[in-house]
């Protein structure tokens, strides 16, 4: 996001090129946008025998958007292929260009991170928005009512404040928000594509501008549907042969100190080895699975 007085504006995006000048930008093809405060595209850089892009347009006097994307060329999935395509299009680069000098103020902006749901017995679903601006974010202004979550079967949620990073006018400032789900805990009955949005007039800077009203993300929740779940934090009742045991590891000189998510395990012998010539011992689940 920038703003930019009337006239010539020039935009150049150009992957990173290591001293020697073979790799242009670990193996990045970028495209360049530019985009009005109305979410209008207004050029479309994307030239087929170059790496980078540059935008070389005039513009009225207003706040704009620039965003870059990865993309390929050619038809590399064609009989004779031709080019490559955008996957694994991964690569550092730089932006740089000239804009008019400017009157009009810019508003904050709003980054989401999110990570989807694929595990049964998650309660409220966090997440961060992190709010920058050019000047300072009110920090007063962040609350209950900043974002909504919505989703499959009528879901719609405005999220609940959780904590922010510093309680302090300034610039960046990371919120934490929390959802809960429809019954309790994420279940299968809740799957689907869940979408994080902006509300309008609700965050500002400190010169009394809104983060614009939009989408910010979306999130999945895949939850498989769970027949059984034993989660170690305490003894699952199994019916053990030989060594098998539930705790914590013992182990002196190798193995795991600890389980992946919690301090027991279900393991055969879990002070030592296996026996020689070991016969076959099970760590059978209760009959009721």
């Amino acid at each position: 996001m920038f703003s930019t007085g009337s006239g010539a504006v020039t935009l150049r995006v150009n992957p990173w090129v290591v001293a020697s000048g073979r790799t242009r930008g670990g193996n990045t093809d970028l495209v360049a946008q530019l985009y009005n405060s109305s979410g209008q595209v207004l050029v479309t850089a994307n030239v087929a025998t170059t790496t980078g892009a540059t935008i070389q347009t005039t513009l009225n006097q207003g706040v704009y958007y620039l965003i870059v994307r990865t993309t390929g060329v050619g038809y590399p999935t064609d009989p004779l292929p031709s080019g490559y395509t955008g996957y694994g299009a991964i690569g550092q680069y730089f932006i740089s260009g000239t804009v008019v000098q400017s009157t009009v103020p810019i508003p904050p902006g709003a980054q989401l991170t999110v990570t989807d749901i694929n595990e049964p017995g998650v309660a409220a679903k966090t997440f961060t928005v992190r709010y920058a601006d050019n000047v300072g974010l009110n920090v007063s202004t962040v609350g209950n009512n900043d974002v909504r979550v919505s989703g499959p079967n009528g879901y719609s949620q405005a999220a609940t404040l959780v904590s922010i990073d510093q309680n302090s006018n300034g610039t960046p400032r990371v919120a934490t928000y929390r959802v809960n789900p429809p019954n309790g805990t994420w279940s299968e009955s809740d799957e689907g594509t869940y979408t994080i949005s902006m509300l309008s007039n609700t965050v500002a800077d400190v010169e009394g501008l809104f983060v614009p009203a939009g989408t910010l993300g979306t999130f999945r929740v895949d939850v498989p549907l769970a027949v059984y779940i034993a989660s170690m934090d305490s003894n699952p009742g199994w019916t053990f042969e030989g060594l098998w045991e539930y705790g914590p590891p013992r182990y002196v000189l190798t193995g795991p100190l600890t389980g992946a998510t919690g301090l027991n395990i279900i393991g055969y012998n879990l002070a030592g080895n296996y026996e020689n010539r070991l016969a076959p011992t099970y760590a059978t689940t209760p009959p009721s699975i």
